[in-house]
């Protein structure tokens, strides 16, 4: 049997005991199904599921999307980074921005390097998104 410790209204802690022999500490925890975890809440009565905010979320994510450009390269592959090399040659293209991309040795998601090289390309975010998720998959 699994049991609850609540703080506050929610499961900070889930804990599988011997029905047979509950520890004293625990003798006020409630029951709990297979589902349920820390995060969730209880009201006295039920439980529910945490409540995930989707844009927080993703901009916790995006925060630690980080690669080498080796593996960015990689995963772009050589006719979207011919595409960037032709970016770099392009003598229009700002010094500070080719300095940059050539330069850089790592990329992570929120420079801004990587939203201007996105638009220059035309990825939209969940394409730069799926990029970094691959990315950081490679072992180099």
């Amino acid at each position: 049997m699994k049991l609850a410790q609540i703080e506050g209204g929610v499961v900070v802690n889930v804990v599988e005991v011997d029905p047979t022999a509950i520890p004293t500490v625990m003798a006020d925890w409630p029951e709990v199904s297979e589902s349920v975890g820390i995060g969730w809440t209880f009201d006295g009565e039920a439980f529910s599921e945490p409540v995930i905010d989707e844009a927080a979320a993703l901009a916790a994510e995006r925060a630690g999307m980080v690669c080498t450009p080796l593996q960015g390269k990689l995963v772009l592959g050589e006719t979207a980074w011919g595409q960037i090399e032709d970016i770099v040659a392009d003598p229009e293209t700002p010094f500070a921005m080719r300095v940059a991309i050539t330069s850089a040795v790592q990329w992570e998601r929120n420079s801004q390097m990587i939203d201007e090289l996105a638009w220059l390309m035309g990825l939209s975010d969940e394409q730069v998104d799926d990029l970094f998720r691959a990315a950081m998959q490679v072992a180099v």
